[in-house]
């Protein structure tokens, strides 16, 4: 399953990926992203800021801004991250994604 994958430690850039995926299939799979959300919310302390935004973009689709709230530390978080939307890959920083 994806979130058996996102647990192995040595995936580098397929941990992203893996929460892209989760986050396009979000708002049609309510129910299975409730399941994915622990795994997700565990990838906001993650070393990688690729994959820290990627967690801060999924949540967003899965409808659980809320659980950002509470994490000032990503409000300050100058890490960068890419992301592939609408067809263009757009370069932010993981504070950004938060506040769009």
């Amino acid at each position: 399953s994806l979130l058996g994958t996102m647990e192995e430690e040595d995936l580098g850039h397929f941990r992203s990926n893996v929460l892209w995926a989760i986050g396009r299939l979000a708002p049609s799979a309510r129910d299975e992203s409730e399941a994915a959300a622990p795994a997700v919310l565990a990838c906001l302390d993650h070393a990688d800021s690729q994959v820290r935004g990627m967690a801060v973009w999924c949540l967003k689709r899965m409808g659980m801004r809320e659980r950002l709230a509470a994490r000032e530390d990503l409000s300050v978080d100058e890490g960068q991250v890419e992301v592939y939307e609408k067809g263009n890959l757009n370069r932010a920083r993981v504070r950004d994604l938060l506040h769009t």
